[in-house]
């Protein structure tokens, strides 16, 4: 993703928000991202999987977005599961899609033999629920100028990093994830990456759901089995120790977790 170095303030500003000189990526990155997609129909919904993985570029936005058009085009009512496994890529791509997702309540995974590194992050973050397994890993450094054609100046570049800043601060703050994320971001080189615990992963609010949206689900849900949010608490807080038996078996996961959640187990 390389394009002509701008040495004047105001050709920066107006080249900013199409990702084209800041660049989240680790030094290792390959070829463009791969997409895969396949959907099913499953009680009437919609059960649509998009597997993304390599190096996220411009395009990328467009190919996940006609995906989903996909997905849609067999029915309105879409369940999206997004499987990551990136190196990162463009800032601005990887924030758009990111909001695409939220967009659906997409759920974000991250398996245990993935990575997602730099901006790979900002995909994650708009999962409306994100799962990552315990060895995943999930890596963050700052961005950097990936165009050397010329020496931009301390100005061009202190505003391109200050317009990137509030980019992704914003962006984070829209997902209900800690904004605090940037600021370890920038201060981490870009020749590093560094690989986050379990811990600061659920600090940033990187493998959970996110805690506004999933208030309004059980308040809805509450109401719709007609119980108190006491006795819905209680009931989901006992999916793990009942339903875990049937990991790795949606049909009869399915079947366990209704049969808690409405009383009759």
């Amino acid at each position: 993703m390389n394009t002509n170095a701008v040495s004047r303030v105001g050709s920066i500003a107006s080249y900013m928000f199409t990702g084209l000189l800041l660049y989240f990526a680790a030094t290792s990155a390959g070829l463009t991202a791969d997409l895969r997609s396949n959907a099913s129909m499953r009680n009437g919904i919609v059960r649509g999987t998009l597997h993304l993985s390599g190096r996220i570029d411009r395009d990328d936005y467009k190919r996940v977005s006609e995906a989903i058009r996909s997905f849609l085009d067999r029915g309105q009512d879409l369940d999206l599961t997004v499987y990551v496994n990136s190196v990162g890529g463009d800032v601005e791509t990887s924030i758009r899609i990111g909001r695409l997702l939220r967009k659906f309540d997409a759920t974000v995974w991250v398996h245990s033999s993935a990575q997602c590194l730099s901006s790979c992050v900002f995909v994650l973050a708009g999962g409306d629920i994100k799962i990552v397994m315990n060895r995943a890993s999930v890596g963050i450094h700052r961005p950097y100028i990936s165009d050397i054609s010329v020496d931009p100046s301390y100005k061009d570049v202190r505003f391109l990093y200050s317009k990137t800043q509030e980019q992704a601060r914003k962006y984070l703050e829209d997902m209900n994830i800690s904004p605090i994320l940037i600021d370890e971001m920038f201060s981490i080189p870009p020749e590093s990456i560094r690989l986050l615990s379990k811990a600061e992963l659920e600090r940033f609010g990187l493998n959970r759901p996110d805690p506004i949206r999933q208030e309004m689900r059980d308040i809805s849900a509450a109401r719709r089995l007609g119980i108190s949010r006491e006795d819905y608490l209680r009931r989901r807080g006992r999916l793990d120790i009942v339903c875990d038996v049937y990991r790795g078996d949606s049909a009869r996961m399915d079947m366990c977790i209704a049969d808690v959640m409405d009383g009759r187990r």
